[in-house]
């Protein structure tokens, strides 16, 4: 995504919204968000809400072929995949201490309701 900021640029000039506005609606600092750009270090999860916040496809910055070299889509994918295992190990870890919360409760966690998911004591 070497044109990222242009096609950002770009972007928020046709949907008339300012960078300081578009930071503050995906909830950045301006200041954060501009050091995101210079340090091309964007999450997916931003992205998204960039996407989403400007009505674009993400899509919108890897359209042009040429622009996205193989090793770069085999990195988004590697951030990608990094970044959802990060999650399922920190959602884990809250189960983990809701479980132990639930315990210390005397509520049994492992009897659950597959149909309604109510906890049974």
């Amino acid at each position: 995504m070497k044109d990222f900021s242009s096609k950002l640029k770009r972007a928020l000039k046709e949907k008339k919204v300012s960078q300081k506005t578009l930071a503050a609606n995906i909830g950045m600092s301006e200041t954060g968000f501009v050091q995101m750009i210079n340090n091309s270090s964007i999450k997916v999860e931003t992205l998204e809400r960039i996407c989403e916040e400007l009505g674009l496809p993400i899509n919108y910055f890897f359209e042009d072929a040429q622009e996205v070299k193989v090793q770069d889509s085999e990195t988004v994918w590697k951030r990608l995949i990094n970044e959802v295992t990060d999650e399922a190990t920190s959602w884990r870890l809250k189960a983990y201490r809701y479980e132990d919360i639930l315990k210390q409760n005397g509520i049994n966690f492992h009897s659950v309701s597959k149909r309604g998911g109510v906890l049974a004591a």
